[in-house]
C-alpha cells in the first residue's frame, strides 16, 4: 500500500472518541471496586457466620490473578507475574476446596 491509501483507509475508519473511551475506563474500574468490595465484605459476613466462602474467595481470587497476569503480559513486571500466578493458583486450591466441601 502506498501514504495515499493508507490515509484515505484512515479517513474512512470511525474515529475512537476519547472522552467515551475515558467514561468506559473509568465506569469499568468503578464497577470493578465495588464488585471486589462486595465479595470481600460477603467473606467477611459468611466468616462471622460460620458459613463456607470457598467458593467466594475462588472468584476474588480468580479475578486478581487474570487481572495481574494480563498486567505483566503488557508490562513484564515481576511483581505481576508472581502475584498473577499465586492468585490463580490460589483461586484453583479454592475451587477444589468448595467442590470437594459440597460433592
Amino acid at each position: 500500500m502506498d501514504r495515499n491509501e493508507i490515509l484515505e483507509k484512515n479517513k474512512q475508519s470511525a474515529p475512537m472518541d476519547e472522552g467515551v473511551a475515558f467514561h468506559d475506563n473509568r465506569a469499568r474500574g468503578v464497577g470493578v471496586t465495588c464488585m471486589v468490595g462486595l465479595i470481600a465484605l460477603l467473606i467477611v459476613y459468611n466468616l462471622f457466620k460460620g458459613q463456607p466462602s470457598e467458593s467466594l474467595q475462588a472468584v476474588l481470587w480468580a479475578f486478581i490473578g487474570t487481572e495481574a497476569l494480563c498486567k505483566f503480559r503488557y508490562s513484564r513486571g515481576k511483581a505481576f507475574l508472581v502475584a498473577g500466578v499465586a492468585g490463580v493458583l490460589t483461586a484453583l486450591v479454592f475451587t477444589v476446596t468448595y467442590v470437594l466441601n459440597t460433592w
